[in-house]
């Protein structure tokens, strides 16, 4: 037997994130205060991020705000934290460089 649906649709989900955003300033919004305002865990709202049906959207739509709220605080105080928050979010600081046309750099060496 499969584990019991923790939400019977997305728009569940949505409404309970609603009622999160509304109540948390900007500055004190986080992944794990909007798991515990959805009476659940970060892995278990992952795992729902996967999930088919509607359910992976609202999951990457109330991420997103979350992520603009890293994004905000990062630009107002430049907070470690929050660096590390949006790295963990799929930013890089990582500086790539390519030749010509955007293709691979080729670096020759001489002796």
């Amino acid at each position: 037997m499969g584990r019991h649906a923790k939400w019977k649709n997305p728009q569940e989900i949505l409404d309970l994130a609603e009622i999160y955003f509304k109540n948390t300033e900007l500055k004190k919004q986080s992944i794990t205060g909007l798991a515990l305002a959805l009476h659940t865990n970060r892995e278990t709202l992952n795992e729902y991020g996967k999930k088919p049906d509607g359910f992976g959207d609202a999951v990457k739509e109330i991420k997103a705000r979350i992520e603009f709220a890293y994004e905000q605080r990062g630009l107002e105080r430049g907070n470690a934290f929050d660096i590390f928050a949006l790295k963990n979010l799929g930013w890089t600081d990582r500086q790539e460089i390519t030749g010509e046309n955007g293709g691979a750099l080729i670096v020759k060496w001489k002796k």
